[in-house]
C-alpha cells in the first residue's frame, strides 16, 4: 500500500513541478510585458529589474500554486487512467477512494504550507518589492502618485485619526475625524472636510473645522472658520511609505489591526475580508486536488484533454468567485467570514459530490 501512495505522489510531484515552471516563464514574461513602459519611464537599473522579478517570485509561486495542483492531479491520474493502471488497482480491491487518498493527504499538507508561505515569505517580498516600486515609481513619475483610501492611525494611547482619501500628489487629506476617548467612550470629535500639509512650518493646516464635545448627555458644537495648524505624529512621506495594503500585512498583524479598528468602533470591512481570504486561498490547493480526481478517472482514456480543459474551467470560475465574493464583502453586501468562505464551501461540495458519483 506504501509503494502504490509513493509511485500516486511522485507522479504527481513530477507533472506539479514541470507544471509550476511553466507557469513562472509564463507569468514573468507577460508581466515583463505588461511593466515595460514603466521600467523605461522610470529608468530602473537592469540590477533593480532583477530585484523586483526576484521578490516577485513568491508571490507568482502563491498562484501558481493551486494552478499546478489541479493540472498536475489530471495529469498524473489521468495518465494512469489511460494506461489502464487504475482498472489494475480497482481490480486488485482498491477503491477511487483509497487510491485518491494519498493525494488529499498532500493537498491538505500543501494548503496548510501555502499559509504560512504566503503569511511570512510572500508577505515580506511584495514589501521589498514595494519600496522597489515607490523608490522609482513615485519618486520620478507623478502619474503613478496614487489617492490612498480609508486611512486609519492611532496618534496617541486615547487619540485616532481616520482620512478617508489622501491623495499623494497633492499632500491633501480629505473627510478627516480626530476621535478623544476614554476607554471606549468618546469624549471630543474634530471633523474637517480638507487638511493639507504645510512644508515650511512641518505642520497640517486645516481651514475648516468642526468640534464635537460630549458631556455626559449634552453636545457643545462649536464651528471654526479660520485656518488652523495641527500637529501629528506622521507627514505625508510617512503616509506614503508605511501605508500597506492588507495583503502585505502577515496574519498575525492584521488580526491585531482589525481587533484595534472593532475595538474603536470603526466599520471598515476591507481589513477583516483581507483577514479571512488569507485562510481561505491558502485551503485552495487542497480544493483543486478535491476536484481533479473525479475529473480524471470519469473520463473515457481517450478525453484527456477534455478533463484538462474542465479544469482550466474550474479554476477561472473559482477564482472569478472568489474575487467576487471578496467584492462583496467590502462593499458590506455580506459578512466578512462568508464573503470569502462561501466559495470554499460550494466547491468542496462539488468536489465531494462528484467524487462520490465517481465509479468505485
Amino acid at each position: 500500500m506504501k509503494q502504490i501512495d509513493k509511485y500516486i505522489i511522485s507522479n504527481f510531484l513530477i507533472k506539479f513541478l514541470f507544471t509550476m515552471a511553466g507557469l513562472l516563464v509564463i507569468t514573468i514574461l507577460i508581466d515583463v510585458i505588461d511593466h515595460l513602459n514603466k521600467f523605461i519611464d522610470a529608468n530602473i537599473p537592469q540590477s533593480e529589474i532583477i530585484n523586483y522579478y526576484f521578490y516577485s517570485l513568491p508571490w507568482f509561486l502563491s498562484i501558481g500554486i493551486p494552478i499546478s495542483c489541479l493540472i498536475a492531479t489530471i495529469f498524473s491520474l489521468g495518465i494512469l487512467h489511460k494506461q489502464n493502471e487504475i482498472t489494475a488497482l480497482k481490480s486488485s480491491g482498491l477503491s477511487i477512494f483509497r487510491i485518491s487518498l494519498s493525494l488529499l493527504a498532500l493537498g491538505f499538507f500543501i494548503s496548510v504550507g501555502s499559509f504560512y508561505f504566503d503569511n511570512y515569505l510572500v508577505t515580506n517580498a511584495l514589501n521589498t518589492r514595494n519600496d522597489i516600486e515607490k523608490k522609482y515609481f513615485l519618486k520620478n513619475k507623478s502619474k503613478y502618485l496614487k489617492s490612498t483610501k480609508n486611512i486609519y492611525r492611532q496618534i496617541s494611547n486615547n487619540k485616532f485619526l481616520t482620512i478617508h482619501r489622501f491623495s499623494q500628489k497633492k499632500n491633501e487629506a480629505t473627510q478627516i475625524s480626530l476621535q478623544l476617548k476614554n476607554g471606549n467612550k468618546l469624549i471630543n470629535r474634530l471633523d474637517a472636510p480638507v487638511m493639507n500639509w504645510n512644508d515650511s512650518l512641518n505642520l497640517w493646516n486645516i481651514p475648516l473645522y468642526t468640534v464635537r464635545t460630549w458631556d455626559s448627555n449634552e453636545i457643545i458644537t462649536e464651528i471654526v472658520s479660520k485656518d488652523t495648524l495641527i500637529s501629528f505624529n506622521f507627514s505625508p512621506t510617512d503616509l506614503t511609505r508605511e501605508l500597506m495594503k492588507p495583503e502585505e500585512m502577515d496574519y498575525q498583524n492584521l488580526s491585531k489591526f482589525v481587533k484595534k479598528l472593532k475595538t474603536n468602533g470603526i466599520n471598515e470591512p476591507r481589513w477583516e475580508v483581507n483577514l479571512h481570504f488569507k485562510t481561505a486561498f491558502a485551503s485552495t490547493s487542497f480544493l483543486m486536488i478535491l476536484i481533479g480526481i473525479p475529473l480524471s478517472v470519469r473520463r473515457q482514456r481517450s478525453n484527456l484533454a477534455i478533463g484538462i480543459g474542465i479544469s482550466i474551467f474550474f479554476i477561472f470560475l473559482y477564482y472569478a468567485s472568489l474575487k467576487f465574493g471578496q467584492s462583496l464583502g467590502i462593499a458590506g453586501q455580506l459578512t466578512p467570514f462568508w464573503s470569502v468562505w462561501i466559495v470554499n464551501f460550494i466547491f468542496l461540495a462539488i468536489g465531494m459530490f462528484m467524487l462520490y458519483r465517481t465509479k468505485t
